[in-house]
C-alpha cells in the first residue's frame, strides 16, 4: 500500500474515500470521476475545500486509487490545503479503503468523520454542524426522508411484482460525512473484517454493534455523482453553492 505524508497536528480527523474504480461513469470519462471539473475545480477540490475551511476538521486523509496518488498529490499543492496529513491507496472495497484510511490516525484523535469523495457540495458549515453535534459524545450521519412512494418489488413468473407499501416517514435517505467517536468506528471496522461482514457504509457497521446513529436533517444539494446523468445536476448545483 502506497502513502504520501504530511505533518500537522491532530484532534478531529477526517477521511475522504475517493478510490472507486468509476466503473458507473465507465463511458463518460477516462479516468476517475473524483477529477472531473465541475464549475470551477473538480469535485474531490470541491471536497477537500470543504473540509479545509471546517473549523472543526484540523486533519484530513485522502484515499484514493493507487493510481491517482500523484495526480491528487498534485491538487493538493495547486490549492495549498495544509490540513491533508496523508494520501492513501485505497482498497478492493469502500469498506477496507476506509480502513485504511483509520490505519493513518494516531490513538490520540477523539472523532472520526467519513466522507464520500463523490459529494463535491458538502459545506464548511455543514461539516461543522455535524462534527459540532458528535461532539455530545454520539455517532451521527446527514440524511434525507424520501418524499416518492416506496414499494417493495419482487420477481414473479410474470416479471417484476410490487408489494407493500413501507411507511414514507421512516424511510431516509442516508449521506455523508457521517461522524464517529474514534474508539467506536475502529472497532467496528475491526469486528467487521473479523466476521468478514461487509456494509456499504460506516453507520451500518457501527449498528452491527449494536451503537445507534443520530440522524440530522440533509442537503439535498449533497448529491452523490456516481452516473453521467449525474454530471447535470452538479454542474447546476455549482451554480448555487460557491465556496
Amino acid at each position: 500500500m502506497k502513502t504520501i505524508k504530511y505533518e500537522t497536528r491532530r484532534n478531529t480527523s477526517a477521511i475522504i474515500v475517493a478510490a472507486g474504480q468509476s466503473s458507473r461513469m465507465s463511458n463518460f470519462s477516462s479516468y476517475s470521476k473524483q477529477f472531473i471539473v465541475i464549475g470551477d475545480k473538480p469535485v474531490l477540490a470541491h471536497v477537500l475545500n470543504s473540509f479545509y475551511l471546517a473549523k472543526t476538521i484540523n486533519e484530513i486523509i485522502v484515499v484514493v486509487r493507487e493510481n491517482d496518488i500523484g495526480r491528487t498529490n498534485n491538487l493538493v499543492k495547486e490549492f495549498e490545503m495544509d490540513k491533508i496529513t496523508s494520501i492513501v491507496s485505497g482498497g478492493v472495497t469502500r469498506q477496507e479503503s476506509v480502513r485504511f484510511g483509520l490505519e493513518e490516525i494516531k490513538d490520540d484523535v477523539d472523532f472520526v468523520v467519513i466522507h464520500d469523495g463523490a459529494r463535491p457540495f458538502i459545506t464548511p458549515g455543514e461539516i461543522d454542524e455535524i462534527v459540532s453535534y458528535s461532539f455530545k459524545g454520539v455517532s451521527a450521519t446527514f440524511g434525507i426522508q424520501i418524499t416518492d412512494t416506496v414499494k417493495f418489488v419482487k420477481k414473479g413468473s410474470d416479471g417484476l411484482m410490487a408489494s407493500n407499501v413501507p411507511a414514507k416517514k421512516e424511510i431516509w435517505k442516508i449521506q455523508t460525512p457521517q461522524v464517529f467517536p474514534y474508539y467506536l468506528i475502529k472497532l467496528a471496522h475491526e469486528k467487521a473484517k473479523e466476521k468478514k461482514f461487509f456494509a456499504t457504509d460506516d453507520c451500518t457497521l457501527v449498528e452491527n454493534l449494536g451503537e445507534y446513529v443520530h440522524v440530522l436533517k440533509g442537503s439535498k444539494l449533497n448529491i452523490k455523482i456516481t452516473y453521467p446523468d449525474d454530471l447535470v445536476q452538479a454542474k447546476l448545483i455549482s451554480k448555487i453553492v460557491k465556496l
